[in-house]
């Protein structure tokens, strides 16, 4: 058993069940059809001589035609993750959707996923619970949001659901963080269903702003990038013939509920036998009435160029065998019976954050080297001497709770700031210019860092061995900036030396270490355990804070100039 997940990747059991692909077991395929007058308004009484049906730009002969708004499967799938509890959001979908559940005919077949980082459960409702759905009663704690997988898993059971015209409706705050499919696989998957796929992001004014302002991927903290999940709902909705919405408030939620509610009770069902269901095919509807529009599906099939999605054997689960997160590999369980990962960074496909150099004073710059990770940050020629210098974090893998890292940082620690420029960075670790370390316990609300900095006192000057050494310092901070010195600026004291010799310079390179047992922490440079504390001058103690139980482990760079990493480990209890 491996690391309790959190928010982004999270980390499963490994399964060694031999896996399955998706396969459609029906020649027949049928496609939902909107139709809207040059007005907007549905137009009906349609007849399926009214229809041409277009596979590749050629007719086809449509085998079944219902005008009559036959029966659905339609399954919700409801995101139930932690972020879902912020200004009440769950809450408020959970009295929106019961409508939706309850269905309007007796022969339609209603199904509730709920989903967080895996699909809880894929459950029909009886009559009596579509009447009293029993939606969850609030958000699961510290989960992330698996849409892709969710949906796959999803796609997967529709195959055996009782009715040809078939619907999903997803309703979710965030973009997906933490699957083990692509965005490309999903959307493949979805060609080779029949369901359509109904999005609504319900995000808040702000997320929607942003994401709208974003390019095709967006940076979470920590940097790793993830799909605009504005671009991602669009495509869903447009390829399976359905609509994507992004409500902002409870009155445009019901809107949006009741929309879908009447496309899918204003929709024409045609069905028929493609010559080849092995390859992907370009469908068009089209009606032969002056200005009517069409709402459809664009295409049908597999693509060839997409990667295939598998799942376990006899269930419609995603393996994970099958579809690894990219770090998943480089874990092992170690001697002492501890989940251990190790990444010496010879592999630049195992995952880490990658942006070029831009030179740019608001990010960082992170970037494989051999058997190594680089962070660069720079102070722009342009800036006044005296502006704080900022930086940058980034962090990746599984998620830990107890746990014990280390890693070997390598910097230009003893760069001092000379006289006349006396830079200072946001922290205050002194004069020096770089500040370098570990980042653990990274989650929604912040992290804690573990950092190095070179200590204030010009070599130059120096007449003894007494001053020649590092400064360390233990800081809980926030996303939103705030920070506490859980353990303030201290000096670390060189090794002995004869009076009179100067200490060598500074090493560039230093091993850090950080354990977490219970909130209790644990600090090492170089082997030598560091941030004891005297209590009543016979205690010793370590700093002790359970503001962030779990997270992810990483780096940080704050300064102007750059920062190795070596030999990441990180190990943790069953």
């Amino acid at each position: 058993m491996l690391p309790t997940p959190l928010r982004w990747p999270l980390l499963l059991v490994f399964a060694g069940a031999v896996c399955a692909q998706f396969r459609a077991e029906s020649n027949l395929r049928s496609v939902a059809a909107q139709v809207k007058d040059a007005r907007g308004n549905s137009l009906t009484g349609l007849r399926v001589e009214d229809f041409t049906l277009l596979e590749d730009g050629i007719p086809q002969k449509v085998a079944f035609f219902d005008a009559n708004r036959p029966p659905i499967s339609l399954a919700v799938l409801l995101d139930s993750s932690r972020s879902m509890t912020f200004g009440g959001k769950f809450q408020r979908a959970h009295a929106l959707l019961a409508p939706l559940l309850r269905g309007n005919r007796e022969g339609d077949e209603i199904f509730l996923v709920p989903f967080t980082d895996r699909v809880e459960q894929f459950r029909r409702l009886t009559g009596e619970e579509r009447l009293h759905p029993p939606l969850p009663d609030k958000p699961a704690p510290q989960t992330g949001t698996s849409f892709y997988d969710a949906l796959a898993t999803t796609l997967c059971q529709m195959k055996f659901a009782q009715n040809r015209r078939q619907a999903i409706v997803v309703v979710t705050d965030g973009a997906d963080q933490n699957s083990r499919l692509s965005l490309a696989q999903v959307a493949g998957l979805a060609q080779t269903s029949s369901a359509q796929i109904f999005t609504v992001g319900f995000f808040e004014k702000s997320e929607f702003e942003s994401f709208r302002r974003s390019t095709n991927t967006i940076a979470l903290q920590g940097e790793r990038e993830i799909d605009n999940p504005l671009l991602v709902f669009e495509r869903l909705a447009k390829e399976t013939g359905a609509e994507a919405f992004f409500p902002t408030s409870d009155g445009d939620l019901k809107h949006v509920i009741d929309r879908i509610s009447s496309i899918l009770e204003a929709q024409y069902t045609l069905a028929y036998y493609p010559a080849n269901i092995d390859r992907f095919r370009r469908i068009e509807v089209k009606v032969n009435r002056p200005g009517a529009r069409v709402t459809a599906r664009r295409g049908l099939g597999p693509d060839e160029d997409a990667e295939p999605v598998h799942f376990v054997a006899g269930s419609c689960a995603v393996s994970r065998q099958d579809h690894p997160y990219p770090w998943e590999p480089r874990l092992t369980v170690n001697p002492s019976g501890l989940t251990e990962w190790r990444d010496d960074f010879t592999d630049i496909h195992s995952g880490w954050p990658t942006r070029p150099d831009d030179h740019s004073f608001e990010r960082a710059a992170f970037r494989y080297i051999p058997h190594g990770y680089e962070i660069t940050f720079h102070k722009p020629s342009h800036m006044s001497a005296a502006a704080p210098l900022k930086g940058d974090v980034v962090a990746y893998g599984p998620v830990w709770g107890d746990f014990r890292a280390s890693v070997l940082v390598e910097s230009d620690w003893d760069l001092p700031v000379t006289a006349d420029s006396a830079w200072q960075i946001e922290f205050r670790p002194g004069v020096y210019r770089i500040a370098a370390g570990m980042v653990f316990h990274m989650g929604p609300e912040g992290y804690y860092a573990f950092l190095l900095t070179g200590a204030p006192t010009h070599r130059a000057k120096l007449k003894s061995a007494e001053k020649q050494h590092m400064r360390f310092a233990l800081l809980r901070r926030t996303w939103g900036g705030q920070q506490t010195e859980l353990i303030p600026w201290t000096d670390i004291p060189p090794p002995e030396a004869p009076f009179g010799v100067l200490p060598p310079p500074v090493p560039r390179e230093h091993k850090i270490a950080a354990e977490d047992k219970g909130g209790e922490i644990a600090l090492f440079v170089d082997d030598r355990e560091v941030g004891l504390q005297e209590k009543n001058f016979t205690t010793i103690r370590r700093a002790k804070d359970t503001t962030y139980g779990d997270g992810l482990t990483g780096f940080a760079l704050f300064g102007d100039g750059s920062a190795l990493y070596h030999d990441l480990i990180v190990e943790g209890p069953q």
